[in-house]
């Protein structure tokens, strides 16, 4: 049995928590909340962006703070086969979170179809593409958590974010019909946004038996 299953079997057992957690899109800002909070409960972090500076200053941050290890991912998920790139590298993880990008801003008549494909692509499809990769591997494991970061555009500015509210709703969809199949599969989906994130994880890592001491 190797390293990997040798976890796998442990966390099963109850006999050591899950260990390792991918953030992708950390440096957004529930990214930098989860990769805290996570932290807090010491559970080893690879953290993916596209910007490898940022990146890299989270992870001095995080590795200052806490007693953890830390993996960067420099990559943008948009890319032909990344996602499938950096499930693979990531395949310790037990959890995932998705923290997406941003998509242009304006309103329904401003925004061209070529705005709109972009957009989606960007923070629709990526995600699910990435989210597809990780799903199959917990169900085959029986266990896992996937969590999407759902964070509403800023109050005021409800006409120019109509593309951000559209792809959120497509993505609250999917979070929904996976949650009602994670009796069946083992894979438990939710929501998150950046005024959550640490609440939420804090509960869910309580209900794994991973809280801080």
């Amino acid at each position: 049995m190797n390293d990997d299953e040798d976890a796998i079997e442990e966390d099963k057992s109850g006999e050591s928590a899950t260990r390792w957690a991918l953030i992708a899109g950390a440096c957004e800002e529930a990214g930098r909340e989860a990769a805290h909070a996570l932290a807090r409960h010491g559970l080893n972090l690879h953290l993916m962006d596209t910007n490898g500076g940022e990146l890299n200053a989270l992870t001095d941050e995080i590795e200052h703070s806490f007693d953890v290890e830390t993996e960067c991912h420099v990559m943008n998920l948009r890319e032909h086969l990344n996602a499938e790139v950096l499930a693979l590298e990531c395949d310790n993880a037990d959890i995932l979170i998705v923290c997406p990008g941003p998509v242009p801003m304006g309103g329904l008549l401003e925004l061209d179809d070529d705005d709109w494909r972009k957009g989606f692509e960007s923070r629709v499809t990526a995600t699910i593409s990435l989210v597809r990769e990780f799903y199959e591997t917990l169900q085959d494991r029986g266990a896992g958590t996937i969590v999407l970061d759902l964070s509403p555009p800023e109050p005021g500015l409800d006409y120019d974010t109509i593309m951000h509210s559209a792809a959120g709703g497509a993505l609250s969809a999917l979070v929904h019909v996976l949650e009602k199949q994670s009796a069946e599969t083992g894979v438990r989906v939710l929501e998150i946004d950046k005024a959550t994130a640490s609440e939420v994880i804090d509960e869910m890592m309580k209900e794994t038996g991973n809280s801080p001491a």
